[in-house]
């Protein structure tokens, strides 16, 4: 059985429009908001769609539905909230945050 293959990152809106547009939201706001939340601070790499835009240009581009995170952050505690698993972040004092 084959699987369908998923589009690359260019046919997805991931092009050099993204590219610039990305390079200066982490300017602006170049720390995980994740790590902030744990106490950390921490370079963002990562400019994430805090809601899944499924291919939607109006969700895709909207500053407000980005947020900056760490490579750990996106690829392992953003994924899984993506997922519908709950996540508990534990901050420095050892409590869970928000």
């Amino acid at each position: 059985m084959m699987l369908a293959s998923r589009p690359n990152a260019a046919s997805r809106g991931y092009g050099t429009a993204w590219a610039k547009a990305r390079k200066g939201y982490l300017r602006s706001h170049p720390h995980c908001v994740m790590c902030a939340k744990q106490g950390k601070i921490v370079q963002a790499t990562v400019v994430d769609h805090i809601k899944r835009h499924g291919g939607d240009q109006f969700l895709f581009w909207d500053k407000a539905n980005w947020q900056p995170l760490c490579k750990p952050h996106h690829d392992s505690t953003k994924q899984m909230q993506d997922n519908g698993r709950i996540i508990r972040i534990i901050g420095s004092d050892g409590w869970p945050v928000g």
